[in-house]
């Protein structure tokens, strides 16, 4: 039989969790401006399968948050152009052609010259930040993509943080990976 019952069952409440968790929802429930920025360009192949086209959609926010990092400080040189295309690679376990993914990389530098890399960030976050997992992934290519170079700018450094803050993953420990 249930010792508890005709009892109250203690708990242990934290002020200071509480206040964190009030001003928590107090900011996710002002109004939100919309989600700006276009769709991520999603280029299927000819013949593109239906398998191939959920990887497609589903590698896209998270191919287009590391071209964002690389290019972050308006220098993406070949070792970081070699290891975004590698992250892509390996995001889609070697499912997609070269052509495909040069297009998937000229439709992002695009985007970027359209919207900026904030408004980018922001979208490609909002894809991604649903999926812990995919996250996760996405913070850690990015980083070990802004690295391919052997340093990392002041500028990679901040858009890697500002992407982290976006997906939910933490702003520090993302930006402790550079170092």
């Amino acid at each position: 039989m249930d010792d508890t019952v005709g009892h109250k069952a203690s708990m242990r409440f934290s002020h200071d969790l509480v206040t964190r968790v009030r001003d928590l929802i107090l900011e996710r429930g002002g109004a939100k401006p919309p989600r700006r920025g276009n769709p991520i360009a999603v280029v299927e192949p000819p013949g593109c399968t239906p398998e191939l086209r959920a990887i497609l959609h589903r590698v896209a926010p998270m191919a287009e948050a590391i071209f964002l990092m690389v290019s972050a400080d308006g220098l993406c040189d070949e070792r970081e152009h070699r290891a975004l295309r590698g992250a892509i690679r390996t995001l889609t376990n070697d499912s997609l052609d070269d052509t495909t993914i040069d297009s998937m990389l000229a439709s992002f530098g695009d985007a970027l010259g359209r919207e900026g890399l904030e408004g980018r960030i922001a979208y490609v976050a909002s894809q991604i930040a649903a999926d812990r997992a995919d996250s996760e992934v996405t913070v850690e290519l990015a980083a070990a993509a802004i690295l391919a170079d052997g340093e990392a700018s002041d500028r990679e450094r901040a858009a890697l943080e500002l992407l982290a803050e976006e997906v939910g993953v933490d702003p520090d420990a993302a930006v402790a990976i550079l170092d």
